[in-house]
């Protein structure tokens, strides 16, 4: 994530509470392309953009992505990501 962003960073951790509000991007990174990669994930075409839908936990965007179910809890633990290209 935004490491550099404290605005982007305290957002994206709320959102990962189980209750937590939808993440969306402060004004300033609000085009960057953010791209994940889980372990092993080459085997499963990533890395890919994460795009979340709306309200969508980040382990139902991983299944969705085709990231299988047996690896998921370790994915939601291990998984990288980073960005800054501008769309």
């Amino acid at each position: 994530m935004m490491t550099d962003c404290p605005d982007c960073m305290i957002r994206w951790s709320a959102s990962l509470e189980a209750d937590g509000p939808e993440f969306t991007r402060c004004p300033a990174h609000k085009d960057i392309i953010v791209m994940y990669d889980p372990p092993g994930g080459w085997k499963y075409g990533f890395p890919k953009q994460y795009k979340p839908l709306p309200g969508e936990k980040f382990e139902d965007t991983l299944r969705r992505d085709g990231y299988p179910e047996e690896d998921i809890e370790l994915a939601a633990k291990y998984s990288r990501f980073w960005g800054g290209v501008r769309e």
